[in-house]
């Protein structure tokens, strides 16, 4: 079994709120990889392969065989989207339930709540304005910590800068693992996935990859997100959303 999933041993000592997360990036990776290695398996020219009770064998067609390459962005792209989306919806469920006080929070925290009441809809800022006296600290979080500005952040945009611009603004220091190469081919993942979704290109057109290639943007995409979920981990373990707890660690 890959090193980069993460094992039972490390799920229990990972936060709750991340449990979610590495069920679906462990899921996703193992789909994306299981399916790059049945092409490796089949793209060698000359491979044949039986239909149902029929006794004929059939060459893999090399149109087809390209088509099956180009999925492989797709699959690749859910498994970043998905497992981002997920981390973050852990990481602020923590800070929904974790944060007390608001003036404690480090600065970086702080800007993002104050944009996310300035930028919030007229009907959550009726909302916010009618508790302000009640629950002050609980309307904050409805409004700038809500599952619906997830997937209008990442949706169809996630690549590597998105993701270090986003661990920025939340305070985040990644800690990346050597073997993803700083996540340099998420770009590429991201920019082919959207060519094939919009129809700017054909998937026979995009296919033009080896299996071999697609392995190793997989291998990498995988290490990249097991150092997102980790890095995230280390933030909310250590309690460094609150000033105070920077200030000890200093």
């Amino acid at each position: 079994m890959t090193d980069i999933i993460f094992a039972d041993s490390e799920i229990s000592q990972m936060q709750t709120e991340l449990v979610d997360s590495i069920a679906m990036f462990n899921s996703r990776f193992l789909e994306a990889e299981n399916y790059i290695n049945y092409l490796a398996l089949i793209e060698k020219r000359g491979t044949t392969i039986s239909l149902g009770t029929c006794p004929n064998l059939f060459e893999i067609d090399r149109e087809f065989l390209k088509i099956c390459r180009a999925n492989g962005y797709i699959l690749l792209y859910n498994l970043i989207e998905s497992t981002i989306y997920e981390a973050t919806s852990g990481l602020y469920k923590h800070l929904e339930a974790n944060i007390v006080d608001v003036d404690k929070l480090i600065d970086n925290l702080k800007i993002l709540v104050f944009k996310g009441i300035q930028n919030s809809t007229q009907e959550n800022f009726k909302v916010f304005k009618n508790d302000l006296n009640i629950q002050f600290r609980d309307s904050i979080f409805k409004i700038c910590f809500e599952k619906a500005k997830i997937k209008k952040m990442f949706s169809g945009n996630l690549d590597a800068k998105k993701i270090r611009e986003f661990s920025e603004e939340h305070g985040i220091s990644l800690n990346l693992l050597a073997e993803c190469n700083n996540g340099g081919k998420l770009i590429e993942i991201k920019n082919t996935r959207n060519d094939l979704a919009h129809g700017s290109a054909s998937f026979s057109s995009k296919g033009a990859i080896s299996a071999n290639a697609l392995n190793n943007m997989c291998q990498e995409t995988g290490y990249y997100l097991r150092s997102v979920i980790t890095s995230i981990n280390s933030f909310l373990e250590q309690q460094s959303y609150h000033k105070a707890i920077q200030a000890l660690a200093v």
